[in-house]
């Protein structure tokens, strides 16, 4: 399994807005799964606001799980 996550093409995205960060992101898809995507934020791109909410959840570490109806890929933007 470890392999099947290594091999996994990472892409950059974009959300306009989704529940949990209302202004929205930009971060990279690290895992899809059936309807979500595991998405490492950019912290730069998220407003101070959603920032400040998300600091809160203890052990946050970057990274969150968002349906796939709120993101969009980047077009021409693979992540190496």
């Amino acid at each position: 399994m470890k392999d099947e996550e290594c091999r996994y093409q990472r892409f950059e995205v974009l959300c306009d807005h989704c529940p949990m960060i209302k202004n929205g992101f930009n971060g990279r898809a690290i895992k899809e799964y059936e309807n979500t995507y595991l998405i490492e934020l950019d912290m730069d791109t998220v407003c101070n606001e959603d920032r400040k909410s998300l600091m809160h959840i203890t052990d946050f570490n970057g990274r969150v799980v968002i349906a796939k109806k709120y993101i969009q890929a980047v077009k021409n933007a693979i992540a190496q």
